[in-house]
C-alpha cells in the first residue's frame, strides 16, 4: 500500500463521517455511518496491509470530522470503536473465507452477517460512550439499537459500492450488455419518481423498483451504486424534515424505519444482482463447455470421416472414397461432355517382397509407392489404394493419351525410387478413358483388363485399354 492510499482512506473517511452527520439525531446517533465502510473496503482491498497505519489515519479523520459536534474525548473514543468495528468485520470475513469479488450469493450472506456481528459488538461500546456523555433523555438500549442499525446499514450499503470501483475495486463482474433506450426511459422514470417522492406524491418504496431494475440489468457494482444513491436520497429527505414513511410521533421512529428500509433494500439489490451475475457466469461457462464439446465432436467426426475415406497404411484414399468420386466425376463427364480417365497400377511380384523381406518391408513399399504416385499427380487427381498392392488414379479433365503419358511418368518414377533393403521394384499400369456411353463400372473394368494385359506382356509397362485405343484420333 502506498502513502497515497493512506491519504485517500483518510479523505474518504472524513467525507463519509460528514455525510453520516447529515442524518445525526439530537442525541448524536446517525441514520447510517458510511465512514466505517471506507475502512473495511480498504482492509478487504489490501488484505489487511498496514493495519496500524490505517488505524491512525482513521482516528485522525474521525477527530477532524467530529469536532466541534463532539468533544475531543468523544471523537477519540468513537474513532477507536469505529476502527475496531471495521477491523473486526475484516477478520471475521477472512475467517469465513469471504470473496470480496462477490462471486456468489453466499458471499453476500457472509458479508451481511459479518457486518451485523461487528457493528453489534461495536454498538455495546458506542452506546456506553453515548450514555456517559449524552444519556440524559435516551436509554442505553436506544443508543445501542440506533448505533447497531446505523453502522450495519453503513457497512452493508457503502462497502460494496467502494469495492465496485477504483481504487478499492475487487468485484470482477462486468455489465452483461450495453445500455439501451429502454434503460434511458427507466432512468428518466426514476428521476420523475425522485421528484415525486421529494414532493410527497409517491412513496419511498418506489425506489425499490429502480434498484431491482439495475440489479437485473447491470453488474453487482452498479446495483451497489444504485443502493448507495437511494441511501443518499433518504438521508437528504430526512435532513430536509420530510416524512417519507408517513406521520410518525418521533424522529427516532422515522430513523428506524429508514434504517430497516435501507437494510432490506441493500440486501435485496446486492443479493439479486449477485445471483443473476452468478447465473450469467454459469451460463457462459456452460456455453463454453458446449462449444468446446461441439468442437471436439466436430474434430472427432472429421477424424472418423478421414478414417472412412482414407487408407490407414498408405495415407491414400480408400476404395470407397475412390468409387464415390468416380461416380460423381462420371456423371459430370456425361453431363458436360468432359473427358475422364482412370489409371490402375499394380506392384509387380509384390508377394516376393513380403516373402523375402517380411510384411513390415512390404508395408514400407506400399507407403513409398503411394507417396510417389501422389507426388507426381495433380492436386485435382485422386490417388487411391484400390486393394492390396493395387492403386487407382482418377483423372478428371484428362484424355486417354494424356493419361498414358502420366502413367509412363509414374512407372519411371516408381522404377527409379529407393525402397531401402527391398531394392528395385516395378509396377504395371492399365489406362482407360470413359466412353460417351460408358459407366463408372465399365471404365474400371476396361482399366483392369488393360492392367491384366500389361502383366501378360511382361510387367513394368503401361497399356491402354482396347476400347480407349479405338477412340484415339487417327
Amino acid at each position: 500500500m502506498k502513502p497515497a492510499h493512506l491519504a485517500l482512506i483518510g479523505a474518504l473517511y472524513f467525507l463519509g463521517a460528514k455525510l453520516g452527520m447529515l442524518s445525526v439525531m439530537p442525541e448524536g446517533n446517525a441514520l447510517l455511518w458510511p465512514a466505517n465502510a471506507v475502512t473495511l473496503a480498504a482492509l478487504l482491498r489490501f488484505d489487511g496491509a498496514r493495519l496500524p497505519a490505517i488505524g491512525l489515519v482513521v482516528l485522525a479523520a474521525e477527530v477532524a470530522a467530529g469536532i466541534p459536534r463532539f468533544s475531543l474525548v468523544e471523537a477519540l473514543l468513537f474513532g477507536m470503536i469505529n476502527f475496531a468495528e471495521a477491523a473486526g468485520a475484516f477478520l471475521l470475513l477472512r475467517r469465513v473465507r469471504f470473496d470480496a469479488a462477490f462471486t456468489a450469493t453466499t458471499d453476500v450472506w457472509k458479508f451481511v452477517l459479518a457486518a451485523l456481528a461487528a457493528s453489534g459488538c461495536a454498538a455495546f461500546l458506542g452506546a456506553a460512550v453515548y450514555s456517559a456523555f449524552r444519556g440524559a433523555e435516551t436509554t442505553y438500549f436506544e443508543f445501542f439499537r440506533i448505533w447497531w442499525f446505523g453502522d450495519a446499514v453503513g457497512l452493508i450499503v457503502v462497502t460494496p459500492l467502494l469495492l465496485g470501483f477504483a481504487p478499492f475495486r475487487t468485484m470482477i463482474f462486468d455489465a452483461p450488455s450495453r445500455w439501451s433506450r429502454a434503460d434511458l426511459a427507466i432512468g428518466l422514470a426514476a428521476i420523475a419518481a425522485v421528484v415525486a417522492i421529494w414532493n410527497g406524491v409517491a412513496p419511498l418504496f418506489a425506489t425499490l423498483f429502480f434498484v431491482l431494475y439495475i440489479a437485473w440489468r447491470a453488474a453487482p457494482r452498479w446495483a451497489a451504486a444504485a443502493v448507495a444513491l437511494v441511501a443518499l436520497f433518504v438521508v437528504l429527505v430526512l435532513a430536509s424534515g420530510r416524512q417519507p414513511f408517513g406521520e410518525l410521533d418521533e424522529a427516532r421512529e422515522t430513523m428506524l424505519y429508514a434504517q430497516r428500509f435501507l437494510f432490506v433494500l441493500s440486501i435485496v439489490g446486492l443479493g439479486f444482482s449477485t445471483l443473476l451475475a452468478q447465473l450469467r457466469v454459469q451460463q457462459a461457462e456452460l456455453e463454453r463447455r458446449v462449444t468446446e464439446r461441439t468442437r471436439e465432436l466436430e474434430e472427432a467426426n472429421a477424424r472418423l470421416a478421414e478414417l472412412a475415406a482414407f487408407d490407414a497404411l498408405s495415407g491414400a484414399a480408400n476404395r470407397r472414397n475412390f468409387d464415390q468420386a468416380l461416380s460423381a466425376e462420371a456423371l459430370r463427364s456425361h453431363r458436360y461432355g468432359r473427358p475422364l480417365a482412370v489409371i490402375l497400377a499394380d506392384i509387380d511380384r509384390f508377394k516376393n517382397v513380403n516373402d523375402s523381406h517380411g510384411h513390415a518391408a512390404g508395408d514400407d513399399v506400399i507407403r513409398g509407392l503411394a507417396a510417389t504416385l501422389a507426388a507426381n499427380c495433380r492436386t485435382s487427381d485422386l490417388v487411391a489404394r484400390y486393394g492390396g498392392e493395387e492403386f487407382a488414379v482418377l483423372l478428371p479433365e484428362t484424355r486417354a493419351e494424356q493419361a498414358v503419358e502420366l502413367a509412363e511418368r509414374l512407372r519411371q518414377a516408381i522404377e527409379g525410387a529407393d525402397y531401402g533393403n527391398v531394392g528395385r521394384i516395378t509396377a504395371s499400369f492399365g489406362v482407360a478413358e470413359l466412353g460417351a456411353d460408358g459407366s463408372a463400372t465399365e471404365i474400371v473394368h476396361s482399366a483392369d483388363r488393360a492392367l491384366y494385359e500389361a502383366k501378360a506382356q511382361g510387367r513394368n509397362r503401361v497399356v491402354l485399354s482396347e476400347k480407349s485405343r479405338h477412340s484415339l484420333p487417327l
